[in-house]
């Protein structure tokens, strides 16, 4: 699929603030399943200075700092992505990761561990993980399948703009999450049978429907002998070239499209996104290409 996508997200400050340093992670990835064919950004106010990098997690940001006085932060992203993950399942699993807990072998194993050490303890998730386990009899792929599935139909899906995901045990609790509570459950749920998880924000085209488009959120499972693979708990399925990726952490704070904080006393702030996604098909792409 052929993907143009626009993303603003604005902060409305109660009164003028001074900006600290902000990291940008709005460029979406360029690798082997999705191509980043244009990319192109703007700020208000204009940034004192900036510059590109490369997190721990791989993903590009944009590190940008200012001067001055501001009562709003705009940051305004256009970009054409071409995805071509029709087939998630096209791949051989190793051998050793056919069963859970997947053995990770050295050094993988220390690579992997910021994203199967569980940063808190819940009886709920582990016995949820445990059961769907034992009901694919503790097989990888089937496993991973029937998660995905059963968070999909056993929970309302509601949107929630602003805000931190919520614990996976909350999420549990509740019966209640937006896409990027799911996405930390079925991540906490992998990590208790031993498969390493870690959580992606990027855009859905079948977000297209809804009246007002978000960020979309996802969990990526990493399989020996394949490498990391998305799965999309909100929408019961894996991830296909439906998705466009951002950023990837195996902490969500650490994938957040815009990361940074200001001075000022007594302020309050509001933040809205506009996201519009175009999509051209298959026959729609052929055209244009006669065309040109």
């Amino acid at each position: 699929m052929y993907f143009q996508i626009s993303h603003k997200t604005t902060y409305t400050y109660s009164r003028p603030v001074f900006l600290e340093p902000h990291q940008l992670r709005l460029r979406p990835r360029c690798d082997g399943v999705q191509n980043l064919t244009c990319f192109e950004s703007k700020i208000d106010p204009q940034p004192a200075g900036s510059s590109d990098g490369i997190d721990l997690d791989g993903n590009i940001t944009a590190n940008v700092w200012f001067h001055g006085l501001t009562k709003i932060l705009a940051v305004e992203s256009r970009a054409k992505i071409f995805t071509q993950y029709r087939n998630p399942f096209d791949y051989i699993l190793a051998e050793r990761a056919d069963r859970l807990p997947v053995s990770y072998l050295d050094p993988f194993q220390g690579y992997l561990a910021p994203y199967t050490v569980r940063h808190s303890e819940s009886h709920f998730i582990e016995q949820y993980a445990r059961h769907i386990a034992n009901m694919t009899e503790w097989k990888t792929l089937r496993f991973l399948t029937m998660l995905t599935r059963e968070i999909f139909e056993g929970f309302q899906q509601t949107v929630r703009g602003v805000g931190a995901p919520r614990s996976a045990e909350e999420t549990y609790l509740s019966r209640v999450g937006s896409c990027r509570d799911l996405a930390v459950l079925f991540m906490d749920a992998c990590r208790y049978v031993g498969i390493a998880a870690r959580f992606v924000n990027g855009y859905y085209a079948g977000d297209g429907a809804a009246d007002k488009l978000s960020l979309h959120s996802w969990g990526e499972v990493y399989l020996p002998g394949v490498g990391w693979r998305g799965y999309d708990p909100s929408q019961g399925l894996a991830v296909t070239d439906q998705h466009v990726a951002l950023a990837a952490a195996g902490i969500p704070l650490l994938a957040a499209p815009v990361v940074g904080t200001f001075r000022g006393n007594a302020v309050t702030s509001e933040l809205a996104a506009v996201i519009d996604i175009c999509v051209v098909g298959d026959n729609e792409m052929a055209a244009v290409d006669v065309a040109g």
